[in-house]
């Protein structure tokens, strides 16, 4: 026995040669002198592992040779295996072969996963025996407690009055139940199968018992992909009925598996949805698809409302002019279904070869039977769109070839109507010649595209447009897709309930939004620029570009419309605007400076910025505006962020010409605690050649693209920007457009952002003036408010409100209950809430639970406005599961199709 009372450095050293014998007497080989000597270096350690030997650090060894056994004492550390025990006395028995560890004892498995005991009693390798009082802990903090357990073959474990939980524990006070945890009179984990078994359990939350299950699984800790059983969700809607799903997972292989997802629905019977995931050596891709044979379509409306099909003649309408659809026959619905694939491939480095494509029996499907879908890129608008590409980039160039296949979800959408772009080319390519100096950039664009139905849209005559709001609203302010749920006011004087938007198909009335047809463009930019900074620290910037674009385009003249006679709606409008079939070359060279001198001033604290910024662009007048199709130019908002552009054009379609200057002034002051504030402001001026933003007889664009932008004039209106962030986590930003003359208010946006403490908060404030030669004849002005609060003990509420202060959108249905020749009678209230959402949760290191409450009433259909309300539960416990339940209130349903 070594004399205790040794020098603790001279004990370690003398135990750790001692160990020898030790290892010797386990039977598993002796260490050479020279891995003796250095028994803590993890080289030699990782080397004799490998090996299979077993290694003992302790701070004295006891040898009784009369009873067979060998005791470490002191920070006991056995390594074998890649197992690690621990405790203050470790005992070898060399007759039972049995090890015993007491005191402080912990066993440290392969997977990182920690066993603490009162008591360990094992077999020499530590794979069968008894634990008694142990505490299990793994890497990702799932713990098991018990009153005993047994280990066997290393790979089973039986714990005896288990309890299980994801939960910590109270750091003041131990002894407090955890929020939720799983009692059972067995817990059973078995490594091999990676599942941990509960049998006789039952689920407390708080310490009191909520929930009791015979016999249930849950993966082990080490598991990250294993077959089985998921959490079941609940839901219910008008339409469906109760529904109950239940995932069944399949991993297959390591680099594939199956989701499964069966739900009965009480009223429309079993909807299945299938999944299957493929990961390989350089992409993955995915397979999903869903079907019902629907036992009750009358759930659902007829075209073009809901998915059933109308059976409506030609010429049949009711005494108002309007298609008889929702009285007439249908021709029920009953297999509903979708198929979807998505992919994605690394070629090399540089190439990316993937695909987002969506297949559906009607456009309803998704919503109605709420179908987690990639397609649905914005929730807001819900169209599908699907698509194939192939992207390259590197340093200096960037490639995209893709093609599109657009699918609106709602009511309001007609897919004849929508375009197929197959496909779309865009490149760019950037050198540095030394020659010249500077930067050369060229642009690649080529797009081909078809729509089978030409798209219209109404505006009212000019005589009855107003430029504000105060004159008085007349109609809808938002612009009709067709076939519209929506018939168009009296506004001309024709029959009330027109059918399907335009009654005179005129240029500058009603608008072409898209070609029924074929258009293909190539266009093809090449681009110089150099910056030069003079003594005086002004900066000069010239650049000089050239676009040409090749343009082809026929129309189709096949009457097409949309159940009324073949002149409504159709194709043949198309001729009022533009030549059957057109080829035509397009040339547009560029050349401009600009020119900044920006002025620096230090004060304490703060450093100013000051700079003038001028342009001056040079470009020959705009050919055949309003005689070539335009599809990617429509959106023009004029702001600060495209005042000093050369093309303020959204796409290749139009290109802006003249002699144009754009001047502003820039303000940035930086402070040294990193808050900081910028302003901007400025105008532009038109100083000869065709203003492409202003219309001229026959020449007006299509869709009077630049009409009422601020642009339309030789002056124009001042655009202006703020920033302010005086501290890291508060900025405000507010963007503006004033009128030229008055300086009256003609656009505004405000954006703040906030957190103070447990308080998030945002505000989003845009009004924006009529745009009666668009569609929006009248004012548009609404503010958004969120915010999130923490409270303490881990509990959080958040909120938002969509205030519609212009009723722009609540009332944009009123008109149609005005009598023939009136105005509609709106309603004034100023504060019209458009949507409105809470929520309550709780998150934590093992739990997640939240409640969301939401109202949306901005929906209509045919006349009939609708308000829906959805709450929505939601259950995490960290490594058990899931639990989801949705419930609708209310007719927010029929916006899909539900009756």
């Amino acid at each position: 026995i070594l004399p205790s009372c040794e020098p603790s450095h001279k004990r370690r050293l003398l135990g750790a040669v001692a160990a020898i014998a030790l290892l010797t007497s386990l039977g598993h080989g002796a260490l050479s002198p020279a891995l003796s000597q250095a028994l803590n270096d993890q080289s030699n350690l990782r080397a004799a592992q490998a090996k299979g030997r077993l290694l003992v650090d302790a701070n004295e060894i006891v040898y009784d040779n009369e009873k067979e056994r060998v005791e470490a004492r002191g920070n006991v550390q056995l390594f074998y295996q890649g197992r690690m025990l621990e405790a203050d006395r470790v005992t070898y028995d060399r007759k039972t072969k049995r090890v015993f560890a007491e005191g402080n004892a912990k066993l440290t498995e392969i997977n990182g996963q920690v066993i603490f005991s009162d008591r360990f009693e094992l077999t020499d390798d530590f794979k069968d025996g008894f634990i008694d009082t142990l505490r299990v802990v793994s890497p990702d903090k799932q713990r098991i407690t018990a009153a005993r357990g047994e280990r066997t073959d290393g790979e089973t474990t039986v714990f005896d009055l288990g309890i299980y939980t994801a939960c910590e524990t109270c750091k003041d006070n131990p002894e407090k139940p955890p929020l939720w945890q799983v009692k059972a009179t067995r817990i059973i984990a078995k490594n091999s199968e990676q599942l941990i078994y509960f049998e006789d359990a039952r689920i407390e939350f708080f310490g009191l018992p909520l929930a009791y299950i015979p016999y249930f699984s849950a993966p082990d800790p080490s598991v990250r992909r294993k077959s089985g059983l998921l959490a079941p969700k609940y839901s219910r809607s008008s339409a469906l009925g109760f529904g109950f799903s239940q995932p069944f997972y399949f991993a297959l292989a390591p680099n594939y598996d199956v989701l499964w997802t069966p739900t009965a629905y009480s009223r429309q019977g079993l909807l299945n949805e299938v999944e299957f995931r493929h990961r390989l050596e350089t992409g993955v891709y995915n397979i999903r698809a869903a079907g019902i044979f629907q036992a009750d379509s009358n759930a659902f409306l007829p075209g073009p409302y809901g998915p059933n099909i109308p059976r409506v003649a030609q010429n049949s309408f009711n005494a108002s002019g309007i298609p008889d659809l929702l009285t007439n026959p249908v021709d029920k619905r009953n297999f509903r279904g979708s198929l979807e694939t998505t992919g994605k491939f690394l070629i090399n480095k540089n190439w990316t070869f993937g695909w987002d494509v969506a297949l559906t029996t009607d456009k309803f499907f998704l919503s109605n039977y709420r179908i987690r879908s990639e397609s649905l890129q914005n929730n807001f608008f819900k169209e599908s769109v699907s698509s194939v590409y192939l992207r390259g980039k590197s340093d200096r160039a960037y490639f995209d070839l893709s093609s599109y296949y657009f699918q609106g979800q709602t009511s309001q959408d007609w897919q004849k109507q929508s375009a197929v772009v197959h496909p779309v080319l865009d490149f760019n390519r950037r050198f540095n010649p030394e020659s010249i100096g500077g930067e050369v950039t060229f642009d690649l664009n080529a797009v081909s595209l078809s729509r089978e139905q030409a798209d219209f849209s109404a505006l009212p005559p000019a005589s009855q447009r107003f430029a504000s709001q105060d004159a008085g609203p007349i109609g809808p302010g938002s612009r009709f897709f067709g076939p519209p749920s929506l018939f168009l006011h009296n506004l001309n004087g024709a029959t009330r309930g027109s059918f399907l938007g335009c009654t005179v198909y005129q240029r500058g009335d009603c608008l072409l939004r898209g070609i029924g047809g074929n258009a293909n463009r190539v266009s093809g930019t090449l681009s110089w620029r150099r910056t030069f900074i003079d003594p005086l620290g002004q900066v000069w910037t010239p650049f000089v570009n050239a676009q040409t674009d090749v343009i082809n385009y026929t129309l189709n003249g096949s009457n097409s419309g949309f159940g009324a006679s073949p002149t409504t709606y159709s194709n043949s409008n198309q001729a009022g605007y533009l030549s059957a079939s057109e080829t035509t070359v397009r040339a547009t060279p560029t050349a401009g400076l600009e020119y900044r001198y920006p002025l620096i001033a230090v004060t304490s604290g703060v450093t100013h910025l000051f700079e003038p910024i001028a342009q001056i662009i040079a470009s020959p007048n705009e050919q055949k505006i309003g005689r070539l199709p335009n599809e990617d130019s429509q959106s023009l908002v004029f702001s600060d962020s495209n005042l000093f552009s050369q093309n303020r054009f959204s796409g290749y379609d139009r290109v802006e010409g003249g002699i144009r200057s754009n001047v502003g002034l820039q303000y940035t002051a930086t402070f040294n605690n990193g808050g900081y504030v910028n302003a901007l402001a400025g105008q532009s001026y038109h100083l000869a050649g065709r203003n492409s933003f202003q219309g001229i007889g026959r020449s007006t664009d299509l869709l009077n693209t630049g009409a009422n932008s601020g642009l339309d004039k030789s002056q124009s209106d001042y655009v202006a920007r703020l920033a302010i962030a005086p501290v890291k986590n508060i900025s405000f930003q507010a963007r503006g457009r004033f009128d030229d003359e008055s300086l009256k208010l003609k656009r505004l946006d405000l954006l703040a952002r906030a957190k103070t403490g447990p308080l998030t908060t945002s505000l989003l404030y845009s009004r924006q003036d009529a745009q009666p030669d668009l569609g929006f004849v009248r004012r548009r002005e609404g503010v958004n408010i969120s915010s999130t609060l923490k409270l303490p003990q881990n509990w959080y509420v958040s909120g938002s409100v969509l205030v519609d202060l212009d009723r722009y959108l609540l009332d944009r249905d009123i008109f149609v209950s005005a009598a023939p020749g009136s105005l509609p009678n709106f309603n004034k209230s100023p504060l019209r809430p458009s949507s409105v959402s809470l929520g309550v949760g709780y998150i934590d290191e093992c739990t997640n639970f939240s409640v969301l409450f939401s109202r949306t009433n901005s929906d209509i259909v045919g006349t009939t406005k609708v308000t829906g309300t959805t709450v929505f539960f939601r259950l995490e416990l960290k490594h058990l599961g899931q639990a989801n339940y949705r419930q609708n209130i209310g007719n927010a349903a029929a916006v899909d199709g539900v009756r």
